[in-house]
């Protein structure tokens, strides 16, 4: 069933899945939605598949999820707080130490420099290009002199 399918479609189904759902201990109260079996089978394998990364690899599965947002699902401050709530810490962006995107330090997830309101990708692209090309930012006044003007606003 979909939606994309219509009431007369389904309803020429409906008597047989009504008489099946009851015979199987289904409550007449069904909702005219299934969920099928093979989302249900897919839903099923990618909720362990992500079970099971959360808890061998916990800090790749934290910074893949980060780097993948917005998926509709959840925030990443509650991502943060799940992290957290499982031993990983998120480390603020720093521009001597972050990527563009979210990356693990050791145990720990450093928040990348994309995720800066106002950045967006590219300009975190040229800041840390210009940290791989020329070292790191010694001070305030060095990296504004370095950085792009986009960022002396």
């Amino acid at each position: 069933m979909s939606r994309k399918r219509s009431r007369e479609a389904l309803t020429a189904h409906w008597d047989d899945f009504r008489e099946g759902a009851m015979a199987n201990g289904i409550d007449t109260a069904f909702s005219e939605f299934g969920f099928p079996k093979s989302h249900a089978a897919a839903f099923g394998l990618l909720a362990y598949q992500s079970a099971w990364m959360r808890h061998y690899y916990p800090i790749e599965f934290y910074v893949g999820l980060f780097n993948n947002q917005p998926m509709g699902f959840y925030s990443l401050d509650t991502l943060g707080r799940d992290a957290r709530r499982n031993g990983i810490r998120t480390l603020l962006p720093d521009v001597n130490h972050s990527g563009v995107e979210c990356t693990a330090e050791g145990d720990d997830l450093r928040v990348g420099l994309g995720f800066l309101r106002g950045w967006g990708s590219e300009v975190a692209e040229r800041v840390v290009n210009e940290r791989l090309n020329n070292g790191p930012y010694r001070s305030i006044v060095e990296f504004l002199r370095r950085t792009p003007a986009a960022l002396k606003r």
